[in-house]
This record gives structure tokens, sequence and C-alpha cells, in this order.
């Protein structure tokens, strides 16, 4: 029987909680987001022994287990049920071990790896909350009595050795101006294959779909994600690839932890333009980062929709057919509901008279032509509507499904 006994509420940070940890502790080490993302790690005597829950568990072991030339291990991993698994993640590698299904070694390397992900992934949002006031990590102990650890000795690890190899993997990580980027985000193809990209990009964008995160991909490539990343950089500068958060592979939720948040609401944008191809471009950038997106293609039925949707920011295209930008802009400075709201002129006549009249309509802003992500990421950013974090690093933080 396992009795808790003692909780213990840290206002630590990830290298003093395991510190504490490491003095013999036996029990469970809760770290949680602000966001309600949870991690819990096992230990006994002062050595960890397993951990679960974290950044896109069933993802992470699927890809874990499926590595390696042995298909033995690759055949295995579609027959378990991962909700089970994860529940106790340490218990099920030794039944497969004793049933012959994988090896000793490769239990203890994916065990191994498994952590040292979660710990990376703990010391980059630590490091994301020191830059942002809208996240933060609590610590909380829970010690065990009466515990009976019946997994094999070598899935034991030692905590100092371990945080000091997660440590050195973010720093390497932070170091090669990649601290922004979440290695669990998923690069996706935003635009064509430069004619110049090199053999090694052409050969990485062709497994590019969306669906696999950059660890995915690593592994499929048997490279490191730092890797992957140093090839994938030239190509999001340049607009082609871009990085998304995307869910876990199996929905594993748990009971609701008392200690989630409540889910904040998307701020809701809108975009008045009579052209349908801008439109799209605006809502696929407005959504990377992070909001809620609302597209008005008639200009005679922007009052109406807008007074519907209400939204928090509103985009105007300037050139349009029968009714302008600036008519539009004019009909809702005259309605109480948008007196306040911010109003942002698009066009591409960018002229000293196009600026000045759009202040007098009472346009908020006005930003030139073509639509452009830094830009409209500036613009939120400035009305407090997304983080000052870049677009990857406030979806790292706000769903760490990162």
């Amino acid at each position: 029987m396992v009795a808790a006994v003692v909780k213990q509420e840290l206002d630590w940070d990830l290298q003093e909680a395991l510190e504490q940890c490491g003095k013999g502790f036996s029990g469970k080490l809760y770290i949680r987001s602000s966001h309600g993302y949870e991690w819990c790690f096992h230990f006994f005597m002062g050595r960890i022994v397993g951990e679960s829950s974290g950044v896109h568990a069933a993802r992470r072991w699927q890809r874990l287990l499926a590595q390696g030339e042995d298909t033995t291990a690759q055949v295995v991993t579609k027959s378990i049920d991962w909700v089970e698994f994860l529940r106790d993640s340490s218990a099920t590698l030794e039944r497969m071990v004793k049933l012959g299904q994988i090896t000793r070694e490769q239990a203890l390397s994916c065990s191994k790896t498994s952590i040292l992900e979660s710990l990376f992934d703990i010391l980059h949002l630590q490091w994301l909350c020191h830059q942002s006031d809208r996240a933060r990590l609590s610590f909380q102990l829970v010690t065990e009595t009466n515990t009976k650890k019946e997994v094999l000795p070598w899935l034991f690890f030692r905590t100092p050795e371990i945080y000091h190899e997660a440590l050195t993997q973010f720093f390497t990580w932070q170091q090669n101006s990649l601290g922004r980027f979440s290695p669990n985000l998923a690069p996706m193809m935003k635009g064509l294959v430069p004619l110049d990209a090199s053999t090694e990009q052409k050969s990485l964008l062709a497994l590019v779909n969306g669906e696999r995160t950059v660890r995915d991909l690593a592994a499929q490539r048997s490279q490191e994600p730092i890797a992957v990343m140093q090839a994938l950089l030239p190509l999001m500068e340049r607009g082609v690839v871009v990085l998304k958060a995307i869910p876990d592979s199996v929905s594993h939720k748990s009971e609701p932890s008392k200690h989630a948040v409540k889910v904040v609401p998307k701020p809701l944008i809108a975009y008045v333009d009579d052209n349908p191809i801008e439109g799209k471009l605006m809502g696929s950038i407005v959504k990377e980062l992070g909001c809620d997106y609302v597209s008005i293609s008639d200009p005679l039925k922007a009052l109406p929709e807008l007074l519907k949707a209400k939204p928090q920011l509103i985009f105007l295209d300037l050139v349009m057919p029968i009714v302008n930008g600036y008519e539009v802009c004019t009909q809702l400075r005259r309605v109480a509901l948008f007196s306040e709201t911010p109003i942002v002129i698009l066009t591409a006549n960018d002229g000293i008279i196009d600026r000045v009249r759009a202040k007098v309509v009472g346009s908020t802003e006005f930003l030139s032509k073509p639509i452009d992500h830094v830009k409209i990421a500036q613009t939120l950013t400035k009305y407090n509507l997304i983080s000052a974090v870049s677009t990857q690093s406030e979806q790292l933080a706000s769903q760490l499904s990162y």
C-alpha cells in the first residue's frame, strides 16, 4: 500500500527541486505549468525511476520504442494500450523485457531518453517563463511511505547525472540560437522548395507534412533535433517553412487536475477584404499566432458581421468595391461597441495622404501591404493580444503540446 504522508508546495526551480529529491527522497515530484500542463517524476531513494505525462507523452514513447533496426519492437508498439502504458511506463517496460518483446538495453535507453526529453522541455519552459509573466511553473513533492519498488534496478537513474545531461542538451540548443523554438513543434510547408535548397534540405522537406515534430523527423533521419532545426532555420527565415503545434498522437487525459487553470478564450481578430486569397493568408497568420479569426469578404456586410462577432481587433483593406476601408472605418467608429477597438487599415498605397486620411476617419494604425507575418505579430503584440514572446515560443508556453 502506498500512503502519501507529506505534500510540499515548493517555490523552487527545477535544479533546486531535483537537488532536494536526490537526497534519498522516495515519492513523486509534480511539476505544473500555469497553463495546466503537468509532469510527474517518480523517485526511489533519491533516484529517478520513471516519469509520466509531459509533452507528447504517447508520441514520445511510440517514437522511442520504434527506433532502431529491431522490427519486433516496432510491431509491438502497434498493439500497446497507450493509456495504460502511460500510467506506469516502468512497469510496462519490465513486462515487455520479461516477455522478450524488447531487450533490457532498449528499455534502459528508452526510459532514459524519455526522462531527458521531459527535463529538456521543463528547462525550456522555465527559460521562457523568465521572459514572460504569462507563464510560470509550480513544484510539489509528495512523499510516500510503504513504497515497494519492484522495477528492475537498471531502471534507476542518478538524479544529478541525468539532470546535468539534460541541462547540457538545453544549453547547446540555446547557444545555437534555438531557444525560441521547441523540438515538439511540427514543421509545415508554406511555400515551394527553393531551387537553391541543399540536398540535405530537400531530403528533409520530403518528410515535412505538418504531422511530424522536429523530434520525430530527427528520429526518422537518425539525427539530433538540433541538426534538423539548423537545416530548417534558413527555410523558415525565407517563409518556406513554419512551425506549428500539434496534439499528442493518443488522447490520454487523466482526471482533471484541481491545479489546472481555466482556459482563457483566444482573442478574436477580424479582417475585411474582398480578396479571398488575402483573407486566407491573413487567417493562416492570425491562427498561427494563437488567435481566432473571422474573415469578411463583403464590405457592405462588414458592420452587421462585426457586431455579431465582436472582435478584439479589426484589420481593414483600403481598396474595396462600392465601400472602401475609410468608409467602413467611419461606420465602425460611430458604433459605441467599436469606439475603442483597434482598427488597422492595410493598403499597398503607402503615401502620406493615405496615412493622414486613415487617421482622420479614426483608424488606430496603418500598415502597408503585402501582408507580413512579422508585421501582424508586432501589431497583435502591441495591443496585448499575444505575448511578446515569438510565435513558436508562445505556442510552447500556451499549450505545451508545444
